[in-house]
């Protein structure tokens, strides 16, 4: 019986040991302290075994690490390009409106402000002066915001192409137009026609000396500022 008992200690150790081997079992250490002994005898090489779920918790928690730590020194390095664009174009528009300033242009508006007014007109105050810019075409020009001959706002104007090309100022009291490049007189308080306070304001006007619309010189800078020598 107690040959018995011990051939049965054996093979249930070999069994453990084997079980063990090839990743199906899990041996303790004292347990594997002692199946030790046996294995040499049986010829077996006796390692600890990881249970595959353990196995394939760990390559995740690797694999999840080296993702996690790759993934924030591509963060790390694009905040950083971002910080070094950002502080490159600031100083690019301070070079930008330091030249300008030097060859005696002023801000006047930006691009941005059309959009949110949703006009081709932009009125603004300089100083003591008042100021239109127009959009039209994607061109930009800049004007006194009143015109000749009453020096009415400009502010409700028509902005067009005419037939010859010219990109036109209308001011819609008096009809007079203007060419928004030359300041140009085109047309100086035509007959009223059908409109009655055309026909008054023109009636007034119409042989007195033609005045041209004060233009400006303009620039559009990269980040949409438009400046004009005043």
């Amino acid at each position: 019986k107690m040959a018995v008992s011990r051939l049965l200690v054996v093979v249930l150790t070999a069994t453990n040991l084997l079980a063990g081997i090839h990743g199906n079992a899990c041996l303790s250490r004292a347990r594997a302290s002692l199946a030790r002994p046996l294995a040499r005898r049986l010829g077996l090489a006796a390692r600890a075994s990881v249970p595959e779920g353990a196995r394939s918790r760990r390559a995740e928690q690797m694999n999840s690490g080296g993702s996690a730590a790759s993934a924030g020194f591509s963060s790390s390095s694009n905040a950083a390009r971002r910080a070094r664009s950002k502080k490159e174009a600031q100083e690019a528009r301070q070079y930008a409106a330091k030249s300008l300033a030097k060859e005696g242009y002023s801000r006047v508006a930006s691009l941005a402000e059309f959009e949110s007014k949703g006009k081709d007109i932009v009125s603004v105050i300089n100083g003591v002066n008042a100021y239109a810019v127009f959009r039209h075409g994607g061109r930009y020009f800049v004007t006194d915001a009143s015109c000749p001959p009453y020096k009415f706002p400009l502010a409700d104007a028509e902005v067009r192409t005419d037939s010859m090309g010219r990109v036109v100022v209308e001011e819609p009291l008096t009809g007079s137009i203007f060419n928004l490049e030359t300041g140009e007189v085109i047309e100086w308080c035509p007959s009223g026609g059908f409109n009655p306070v055309r026909g008054i304001f023109g009636a007034i006007k119409k042989d007195s000396e033609r005045e041209s619309l004060p233009t400006y010189d303009m620039r559009l800078t990269d980040n949409g500022e438009i400046w004009a020598k005043l």
